[in-house]
């Protein structure tokens, strides 16, 4: 008798429960809906934000590669401008001693036709043109020769070659 009440009792607090229960599992159930919504909705928050500051930094980056290219431009305009049309001889060469690019001054001093005679030539080459060149053709007030004592080095007057004079 003391089990069947028990067990009567139990029913009765069960039936109470269930309502409470099945309550409870539809509050579980929105919250977990709720929060879910919330995260997903943080995260495309951030990912807006990352995309927008992507989209903005590339912006910045491009702009700046684009300053970056008109400076230089500019830049290689000027320095192109000063190598035409220097009253010296100007020339570029590899590290070999190759000449890349010459102005027309220097074709001049060496007598050649023009820069274009110069490329591919070597550093040698336009040193023996020069010399055979004042040689040939002298001209009416011949610059000295100076020797710079600190560096060792022999500027041919104005000419723009820069020799070692001593091995190292």
């Amino acid at each position: 008798t003391r089990v069947g009440t028990l067990l009567t009792e139990i029913d009765r607090i069960d039936r109470n429960l269930r309502p409470l229960e099945s309550d409870f599992t539809d509050t579980l159930g929105a919250g977990a809906r709720w929060m879910k919504g919330v995260l997903v909705g943080m995260i495309l928050g951030v990912a807006f934000v990352l995309l927008i500051a992507g989209v903005w930094g590339s912006v910045v980056a491009v702009r700046q590669v684009e300053r970056s290219e008109r400076e230089l431009r500019a830049s290689e305009e000027r320095h192109r401008t000063l190598f035409e049309n220097a009253p010296y001889g100007i020339v570029h060469t590899t590290i070999d001693g190759d000449v890349v690019d010459a102005n027309a001054a220097l074709a001049e001093m060496i007598g050649a036709d023009g820069p274009d005679d110069l490329r591919g030539a070597h550093l040698d080459d336009l040193r023996v043109k020069l010399l055979q060149h004042l040689i040939a053709d002298p001209p009416a007030v011949l610059l000295p020769q100076l020797v710079a004592p600190s560096s060792r080095r022999l500027l041919l007057g104005g000419i723009g070659f820069v020799e070692r004079l001593d091995e190292d």
